[in-house]
């Protein structure tokens, strides 16, 4: 099932459509069902919430409604990508526009599974937790597929990095208390 993409921002960004595809692409198909499109707008616009809240809101997840035909998402371009950064800030956004348009493309698609498709229906605070995971499992997958030659000679040596970083952490955990208990 395809999903649509549809951009309404006043914001061109090279190779959406591919850069959307290729992050739904590291979902199951499963959990796609039931949703159809996906709308890049500047701002997100809902009267049912404030507006302090939509202001700084990246993306809005639509359930079906009685009158509508499936599932949706809305992603805004300007949380995303603001304008009025120094030119650091929007190198540095520029740079990670494409990591933070998969991460959510799939927080949309995270919704919609554990709200609709789920056997195991989560409601309430439970569902932040539980899209955040879902988002990490599924972006290392993207990551991987996204990433270019360096990132393949190194990831042998990922889990000894982990692993340092790890006992790393453990010594200075130690080293504060050795020094807390003086």
């Amino acid at each position: 099932m395809a999903i649509r993409i549809e951009h309404q921002a006043s914001i061109e960004v090279k190779d959406l459509e591919k850069q959307v595809q290729a992050a739904i692409e590291c979902l199951p198909v499963e959990h796609l069902r039931g949703f159809s499109k996906i709308r890049f707008v500047d701002r997100i616009e809902d009267s049912r919430l404030p507006q302090d809240l939509l202001k700084g809101l990246p993306a809005l997840y639509r359930p079906k409604q009685p009158g509508a035909a499936s599932a949706f998402g809305d992603i805004a371009l300007l949380v995303l990508q603001p304008p009025d950064l120094n030119w650091f800030k929007k190198l540095a956004a520029k740079a990670q526009l494409k990591a933070m348009i998969a991460q959510s493309v799939m927080s949309l698609i995270a919704q919609h599974y554990l709200v609709t498709v789920s056997s195991k229906k989560k409601k309430g605070p439970e569902i932040e937790r539980a899209v955040r995971e879902y988002v990490e499992r599924y972006f290392k997958v993207w990551r991987d597929r996204q990433s270019g030659w360096r990132a393949k000679l190194f990831r042998p040596l990922v889990p000894y990095l982990e692993k340092w970083q790890k006992s790393a952490r453990k010594y200075q955990l130690e080293q504060a208390r050795k020094k807390a208990g003086k």
